[in-house]
């Protein structure tokens, strides 16, 4: 479903057609995504956006991780609809042995405490470096409710592997306790560059980040 939003790319003010893949789509338009092989998807909520990978990346197979148990399920669902999908049903961190997960409503659940009502679950974990082997990314796509920094910390030098991260990023300090910024996840990705930026609405921006490798 598309909506009508007014929003900032790149310093320029712009009203689009929104819809979640929307940005990286615009994107693509400036490479070739045949080229695409292995896309992590990390923050996968229902496995939808998992879906509608496997028709923007022909050529790709997507690791999609998600660990939240209300909509588990209907990733389980979704993620069968392909085989170029792998659902890993567990939490991605930099810190694999705290395995506490805080469940909101509307989407915002997360590893961090969010300042706002909530209940607590315990979830299996893993770090990316621990998970992943030694082959090229593609793409990393990041949706993790202002978990980025623990999420990119958790690749150590497998970060260095990546190709390409599209990260949505917490602008907001009163969400969740010690949520990246887009200052803190700008620092810590030193070895790539801000290809395109979106100020999406007071809470987040989007930013397509390109190894500088």
């Amino acid at each position: 479903m598309k909506l009508k939003k007014d929003v900032i790319i790149n310093d320029e003010r712009q009203s689009i057609d929104w819809h979640k893949t929307f940005f990286l789509e615009r994107y693509l338009e400036k490479v070739n995504p045949l080229d695409f092989k292995n896309i992590i998807e990390l923050g996968a909520y229902d496995c939808k956006e998992s879906l509608t990978f496997t028709r923007l990346f022909p050529n790709a197979h997507i690791t999609s991780f998600e660990c939240n148990p209300n909509t588990l399920p209907i990733c389980r669902e979704n993620s069968a609809k392909s085989d170029r999908i792998t659902l890993v049903e567990k939490m991605v961190t930099d810190n694999p042995g705290d395995n506490r997960f805080y469940i909101c409503e509307q989407g915002q659940s997360s590893m961090l405490i969010p300042y706002q009502e909530h209940k607590i679950t315990w979830v299996p974990s893993i770090s990316m470096n621990e998970y992943l082997n030694d082959d090229p990314i593609d793409l990393v796509w990041i949706d993790v409710q202002g978990a980025e920094t623990n999420v990119l910390r958790s690749f150590g030098n497998k970060i260095n592997n990546v190709r390409l991260i599209y990260c949505e990023v917490n602008i907001r300090s009163n969400r969740y306790a010690g949520n990246s910024t887009l200052k803190t996840v700008t620092e810590l990705l030193s070895n790539f560059t801000v290809s395109d930026y979106m100020h999406l609405n007071e809470n987040e921006v989007h930013v397509i980040f390109e190894s500088k490798t």
